[in-house]
């Protein structure tokens, strides 16, 4: 990755890491902890490293609930009866908080679906068996536009159309 950090923060320290020009993929963070012992003089305490993932997608939990449910640990509900579909998007840096808008877009599997701006949406099935749910989530980020040119673009001079006289002279005919 090539970016290092200093944090002088006391016993407890954060970063947060620009992964723009981060292919995606595992990229490995190494974590080295130093103590201050004179004006720029540091003693190694520890080190660690972990591995991480850029990616382009967004990391999300869906807690689904109903209110009647018997076995809500086993995944089994109730036909018929609404059930509460609740997104929990991860996104410690707040940057989903400057998009225009968030789109989920749901696939029930049962001929339903469903396109909201909200975390929370609720279906209700009725039939039964296993059912398997979809869901895309989009982010809209406004993009600034390209400045316009100040310089116009040259028209080229037209000239009259000919008239009769000098289609005659060119050898040619006027069609009307």
């Amino acid at each position: 990755m090539g970016q290092y950090y200093e944090t002088c923060d006391g016993s407890s320290s954060s970063v947060t890491i620009n992964t723009t020009n981060i292919p995606l993929g595992a990229e490995v963070m190494e974590v080295m902890v130093y103590r201050k012992r004179e004006r720029r003089k540091y003693s190694p305490l520890t080190n660690d490293n972990t591995v991480f993932l850029v990616t382009d997608k967004i990391p999300l939990a869906v807690e689904i609930s109903q209110r009647s449910a018997v076995n809500k640990t086993a995944g089994v509900f109730i036909r018929g009866e609404e059930i509460v579909f609740k997104v929990q998007l991860h996104d410690p840096s707040g940057y989903l908080k400057t998009a225009a808008s968030v789109d989920y877009i749901w696939d029930f599997r049962d001929g339903n679906q469903l396109v909201t701006h909200r975390e929370v949406t609720t279906h209700t099935y009725s039939t039964l068996g296993t059912m398997n749910v979809k869901l895309v989530v989009e982010a809209a980020f406004p993009e600034e536009c390209p400045p316009t040119s100040a310089t116009p673009t040259p028209r080229r001079p037209t000239s009259p159309p000919l008239t009769g006289t000098q289609l005659r002279q060119l050898g040619m005919k006027k069609h009307v």
